[in-house]
């Protein structure tokens, strides 16, 4: 497929059939994340490739996205943390280099997926699959055959995004961070280390955000 083709086409899968991966194609979607740039060179992504059910479930049942009651499987993506670039983070941004390559390669083999960040807390997700503390996870990719591709959503305008030398959009200063938005970080963080957040997740899947395309 024509790279142009495939970043202009690729869309986000949260549908998916009961259809599995075989291991031959998850492995050559992680060779794919491997060519993606990464800070110095470090090549420091690794990755979990996640099939079976309880395990996802447990993912779900901690505060993952409720879609992934229906993913077949998914790739939990981690990177190592020991950098000292702490203001651009370029443990992340390498991370999601390769992520990024995953999911084009993905819907270049016709194989949906979704980067997924509703998840359970990081200190969790270590406990459940035993990664070392140098290792953060970063998203998960969950990955699956689908039966539709969601309709294409045009980009914004490149006028209304690129600059020239310095900032020049003709963009409303925003005021200080919203009370409403302050009060869901503060409730997120108490979310996931509440110990009977079942009890929490009518609650909490009420305001989980929704797409167009599930």
């Amino acid at each position: 497929m024509d790279i142009v083709e495939a970043i202009t086409q690729r869309r986000s899968i949260r549908v998916f059939t009961e259809a599995a991966l075989d291991a031959e194609t998850v492995q050559e979607l992680v060779r794919a994340a491997q060519h993606a740039p990464s800070a110095c060179g470090m090549r420091g992504a690794r990755f979990i490739f996640i099939d079976e059910r309880e395990k996802l479930a447990r993912i779900r049942a901690n505060g993952g996205a409720s879609f992934l009651d229906d993913a077949p499987c998914a790739v939990l993506v981690m990177y190592n943390n020991r950098t000292d670039n702490t203001e651009y983070r370029d443990d992340v941004q390498s991370a999601a280099a390769a992520i990024e390559n995953l999911i084009l390669r993905a819907h270049s083999l016709g194989i949906g997926a979704c980067w997924v960040c509703h998840l359970p807390s990081k200190r969790a997700l270590r406990k459940m699959f035993r990664i070392p503390s140098y290792y953060d996870p970063i998203a998960l990719v969950a990955l699956g055959r689908y039966d539709r591709l969601p309709p294409a959503k045009s980009p914004l305008p490149v006028e209304t995004v690129l600059c020239r030398n310095v900032f020049s959009l003709a963009e409303p200063r925003l005021p200080l961070m919203p009370i409403g938005l302050y009060a869901r970080r503060i409730a997120r963080r108490l979310y996931y280390f509440f110990p009977l957040r079942r009890m929490l997740e009518p609650i909490a899947k009420k305001y989980e955000k929704r797409f167009d395309d599930r």
